[in-house]
């Protein structure tokens, strides 16, 4: 089967039917569960997608997904928005290989590329992007990496340009933080309750970023530091939509 090319990069082959009904029922798995732990899943991947629309609603917008995926997101902002085309772009085949099967009916709006974003955002000229856009993504990277990341970002994006960020990020208050961490933990020991390697495995993940996270405050000051003007939107615990525009 042929190889697809797209940048220079190759990024895999359409799976064939079998790979595909295998990959569906991953991706429903992967759904129950993001639903269980985050039981305002949907209204929060629509945040995103309503932010990206209010951004570029027309069909001539460059518009750019890091950290694709499964394409959760992206399957959500094209539905939205029925202009939309998107660059989606992740370092990890396996899922990028599922987000072509969960995006085969809109494969004419989405182009997957399979590369680390910071070496395709070095393809694309500065001040090129109209919104770029990921969720539940960039805090499973360590602090120092994230904020490089955000500075190609600043670079990349056209003045007025936006760039939309629904993700974890606890609060400045320690007392807030704790209540919020502890409710997230909570709710994972009642899900998989009866499962106590996933209720396991999941603690220990939602230890780990809860570590390395950075209060959405702390984020939002970096941003600006940066050039630009950030709000935030839709805040459910320790998730938050944060909207930042260029300056």
């Amino acid at each position: 089967m042929a190889k697809e090319i797209k940048h220079g990069v190759q990024i895999g082959a359409t799976p064939d039917v079998q790979s595909q009904e295998h990959i569906l029922d991953k991706l429903n798995e992967e759904r129950a569960v993001a639903i269980a732990l985050t039981p305002h899943h949907d209204s929060f991947q629509q945040c995103v997608a309503d932010v990206v629309t209010e951004s570029c609603p027309n069909g001539d917008a460059t518009i750019i997904e890091l950290g694709t995926g499964t394409g959760t997101s992206t399957e959500v902002v094209l539905k939205t928005n029925p202009n939309a085309h998107i660059i989606g772009v992740d370092s990890s085949k396996k899922r990028l290989d599922r987000a072509r099967v969960r995006l085969q009916d809109n494969s004419d709006r989405v182009e997957l590329v399979n590369q680390d974003f910071e070496e395709f955002a070095s393809t694309l000229p500065d001040s090129s992007a109209d919104c770029i856009f990921t969720a539940f993504s960039l805090h499973n990277l360590p602090l120092e990496q994230r904020r490089s990341i955000l500075t190609v970002i600043a670079a990349k994006l056209k003045s007025g340009g936006v760039f939309v960020d629904g993700d974890k990020h606890g609060f400045e208050n320690p007392e807030d933080n704790e209540s919020a961490f502890s409710q997230q933990i909570n709710l994972i020991r009642d899900n998989f309750a009866a499962q106590p390697e996933m209720r396991d495995l999941w603690e220990n993940h939602y230890k780990e970023d809860f570590e390395i996270d950075e209060p959405r405050e702390a984020y939002k000051r970096f941003l600006e530091s940066i050039g630009f003007e950030v709000s935030f939107r839709l805040e459910y615990g320790l998730e938050v939509v944060v909207v930042a525009k260029k300056i």
